[in-house]
Order: structure tokens, then C-alpha cells, then sequence
């Protein structure tokens, strides 16, 4: 196993770790939830969009470190829109749809294919989206936490998390693949942890 793939190992139990602490607080029983005010301003998530966003997580976290390749679409060499189809695809069986626009990147067919949120709506596994105003949607990476995100994003630093502020003037979107969190549309039961 490279020094690489245990580095992203550990990266991978210290989010796990993160997420459970700061969700912790935050996830309440239906019939609390409608009464609790948000003081953070963090959405409510339930139980079953936490247990995809951990699965999802994990998975992409594995592949911190993983070289970018323009087009690649497995282990070892991934794009930003192959990475994304990749960890979907291993961690919870959903293939992010695409919709055609055109000859556009991969990451615009996955912007065409979500469903757009708000700010206040997003959590860990949703998808931020980045453009230019001549190229559409041109760089797509899965949302972490307040101000990072994973994705595979350019040669020199193949898979990694980046801080979203560094993208702002860029920024498009966020958008969530359809059937995130909902096990019933993909499965009848949630895979094993």
C-alpha cells in the first residue's frame, strides 16, 4: 500500500470522525425537528442523508491522492466529472444523470442533470459546480463541509480538497444527484457498513 493510499486512509477516519461529531449536534427526531430553530444556520439531516454522505465520503476520500487524467474515470486517474460518477457508482449504486447540452465537459452534463439547492439546503455529498462565462460548467467537486470540498482537480494536484472560496468568482452552483438520500429509489435496503 503507497504512503499516498494511507494518507488517505487516515484523511478518510479523521472526516468520518469530523462529520459524526458536528452532525451529531445538529440531527434531531422528525418531531423535534419542525420545533428546534436552526441557531447555526446548518440544515437539519436526517438519518438516511447522513449515512450516504459518510458512505459517499469514504469512498471518495480513498482516492486522495490519485492522479488526474483528462477523461479518467477509475482508480488512479480521474477527471473532475469521472471522479464524481466513480464515487457515486461504488458508494451508492446511483449513476449521476446526465442530460446532454451540446458537445460539453462531463461536468455540464451533471450540472444539467441535478437538481440545483440553495446554500441553506446543501450537505456533505452534494455537488458544486464551477464555470466560465464562454465554457458553461466547467469543473464539478463534492461538497465536504462549510468551505471545503474533494474533487480531482487539475494535474498538479490530481484528487484532493480545495477550499470553495478559492473557486468563488467562479462559482455556478450547487446541485444533488438525484436519489441522494433516498435509499427507497435505489435500493430497498441501505448497504452495509
Amino acid at each position: 500500500m503507497s504512503i499516498t493510499k494511507i494518507i488517505g486512509f487516515v484523511s478518510v477516519i479523521a472526516l468520518l470522525i469530523t462529520l459524526c461529531v458536528s452532525t451529531d449536534a445538529i440531527i434531531e427526531s422528525p418531531a423535534t425537528a419542525a420545533s428546534t430553530s436552526d441557531r447555526d444556520g446548518a440544515s437539519i439531516i436526517d438519518a438516511q442523508v447522513r449515512a450516504m454522505s459518510d458512505l459517499l465520503l469514504t469512498e471518495a476520500m480513498v482516492h486522495i491522492g490519485d492522479k488526474y487524467v483528462f477523461g479518467g474515470r477509475s482508480p488512479g486517474k480521474f477527471d473532475c466529472s469521472g471522479y464524481v460518477d466513480y464515487c457515486y457508482q461504488m458508494a451508492l449504486g446511483i449513476t449521476p444523470k446526465r442530460i446532454a447540452g451540446g458537445r460539453c465537459a462531463g461536468s455540464q452534463y451533471q450540472y444539467n442533470g441535478c437538481i440545483k439547492i440553495d446554500k441553506s439546503e446543501v450537505v456533505p455529498g452534494d455537488l458544486v459546480f464551477f464555470g466560465t462565462s464562454t465554457k458553461g460548467i466547467s469543473h464539478v467537486g463534492i461538497y465536504v463541509s462549510e468551505d471545503k470540498m474533494i474533487n480531482a482537480a487539475n494535474e498538479k494536484d490530481g484528487v484532493c480538497y480545495k477550499s470553495i472560496s478559492k473557486f468563488i468568482p467562479r462559482f455556478v452552483a450547487y446541485g444533488r444527484v438525484e436519489g441522494f438520500g433516498q435509499w427507497e429509489e435505489i435500493s430497498s435496503t441501505p448497504p452495509q457498513i
